[in-house]
């Protein structure tokens, strides 16, 4: 007796974060602070006064994943002996991102009421990470740091 088994399959996942505070900073006089395409309030932080306000750091961000199997199985079974072959192939591929509202640091009130950032940072283009090396190339975000007024 000669028995076959063929398997196909396949799966996708694909989720997206958001920020809590989906504030658009032109509202508050922040747009182009921190680079081009500033969608959400950055973290502002008040050193003296401990004051922590805006939107979360890595946000929005999200995953996609997508897994296909095949698989075939052949059984031969003769009287009282039996042979199995086959084989299984999974392909998995992995599609993360992340983005930066960026932040602003005021190291005392003063500074903050005047609009002079002691420290600001935001990383620009969007951070990913890919786990299959079929997908595309990943991207080198880079890290803007300045200090001055807003």
């Amino acid at each position: 007796m000669l028995i076959n088994e063929f398997h196909l399959g396949a799966n996708r996942v694909h989720i997206t974060f958001s920020p809590n505070n989906p504030t658009d900073p032109t509202t508050v006089g922040l747009s182009g602070v921190l680079g081009p395409d500033l969608a959400f309030v950055p973290v502002i932080r008040v050193q003296d006064l401990g004051l922590l306000f805006g939107a979360e750091r890595n946000f929005p961000q999200g995953r996609g994943d997508t897994t296909v199997a095949v698989g075939d199985t052949l059984n031969y079974i003769r009287g009282a002996h039996s042979l199995k072959l086959g084989f299984e192939f999974r392909d998995f591929r992995n599609d993360n991102f992340a983005t930066d509202p960026g932040q602003l640091i005021f190291n005392t009130t003063a500074n903050f009421i005047a609009g002079i950032a002691d420290t600001s940072a935001r990383t620009i283009g969007v951070a990913q990470a890919n786990a299959s090396p079929r997908m595309r190339s990943t991207s080198s975000p880079r890290t803007v740091t300045r200090s001055g007024p807003i």
